[in-house]
């Protein structure tokens, strides 16, 4: 299960975010990979990524959530599970890597204490790029026949509604109480609490738009 969030650059940001990314870049946190824990850095191992759907290519690295935690509990058949996420601005992010090689070799300690003149910088920078961002969650197995198969689910946000995606599952939940659905309760991950398509439709209202592929051939 490999997942990915490529925001634009000029979309909203926030200091606290910032910070929390400047705490773990170049440190060691786990991931669950070829069915073992196993260390992964901050803001290491960078690829690109092609989104398609006029996101286009995306450099990405690696960032510590509390899905790598999660999923592997939940979906126990996963052999590995990552996450990634990545700036628009292939310099930028490149700088980021550098930063993080910097902090695993212990040269800086915490790029966490930086994040006032980080984040007036980035703000400098908010004019160029665009405002449009991207998630892919890409998952490879077997299907039922035993046949190699790649499920890839691509969500598109343009002008700069990618930030208020993670305020949704909030809002479908709510709607699903006060309409007096039958619901599990308590503290919990919302996985599996509501569907994809009650999820697509809701973003579809804010013009996000869902894209799903399915490759047989693996």
């Amino acid at each position: 299960i490999d997942l990915a969030i490529a925001p634009g650059n000029q979309a909203e940001r926030g200091r606290a975010t910032l910070k929390a990314i400047l705490s773990y870049t170049g440190k060691a946190f786990k991931v669950f990979k070829d069915s073992k824990w196993q260390d992964a850095f901050g803001w290491m191992d960078s690829r690109k990524v092609d989104f398609k759907y006029g996101i286009g290519k995306r450099s990405l690295a690696n960032v510590d959530v509390p899905d790598l935690e999660i999923l592997p509990e939940i979906y126990k058949e996963a052999k590995t599970i990552t996450f990634q996420a990545g700036l628009e601005l292939n310099w930028l992010h490149n700088v980021m890597v550098l930063m993080a090689k910097l902090a695993k070799m212990k040269l800086i300690k915490n790029w966490d204490k930086y994040t006032g003149f980080i984040y007036y910088l980035a703000c400098k920078l908010e004019p160029f790029g665009s405002a449009d961002g991207a998630m892919r969650i890409q998952i490879k197995g077997l299907d039922l026949n035993k046949k190699d198969q790649t499920i890839t689910w691509t969500l598109v946000a343009k002008d700069g509604i990618g930030p208020h995606i993670p305020t949704f599952a909030s809002i479908i939940l709510i709607q699903k109480i006060l309409n007096n659905d039958d619901m599990q309760t308590g503290a919990m991950p919302c996985v599996s609490l509501f569907s994809k398509q009650e999820f697509e439709a809701f973003a579809l209202k804010f013009n996000i738009h869902a894209h799903m592929e399915i490759d047989k051939n693996g």
